[in-house]
């Protein structure tokens, strides 16, 4: 609508995803925001359980954009690739999950791919250079978060 100051709010899974990545600079900050709402969580003894991009509210793809983190509550079923090896299926949220699970997020911003082939495989994940994401220290920082 023409004129209008209406906001439309998307989650990231709009902007990442099959191909779709967002600027190395986008990736890092938005899950940096989202690594500050988690340790806030943590901090309080809880855990989000579902991070994941459709957890990511925001008014566009760049990481000024204002933001929300949706509860887990109000979120579709959470996607296999963001579940922790540890967690599996059925297990209890964590904040060591959410932490593997921002990890991915990070990883799929950057490249607009999942990072293992198979679902919370305790695998090696795939190099970002295997995506044209030529960073050694975003690659040391997932390398960690993923062992």
């Amino acid at each position: 609508m023409a004129g209008s100051n209406h906001v439309v709010l998307m989650d990231l899974s709009q902007w990442i995803g099959v191909g779709r990545r967002l600027r190395r600079e986008n990736a890092v900050g938005w899950v940096v925001r989202l690594s500050k709402a988690l340790a806030d969580l943590h901090e309080g003894q809880g855990a989000h359980g579902c991070v994941c991009p459709e957890a990511v509210v925001t008014e566009g793809p760049a990481c000024q954009q204002q933001a929300t983190l949706r509860a887990a509550a109000g979120l579709p079923p959470r996607r296999p690739a963001y579940r922790s090896p540890e967690r599996g299926e059925a297990g209890p949220a964590s904040a060591a999950d959410d932490v593997w699970a921002a990890g991915v997020l990070l990883y799929e911003a950057l490249t607009g791919a999942l990072p293992f082939a198979e679902p919370g495989a305790p695998s090696p994940a795939r190099a970002l250079a295997d995506h044209g994401c030529q960073d050694a220290g975003l690659q040391a920082v997932l390398d960690r978060l993923f062992e």
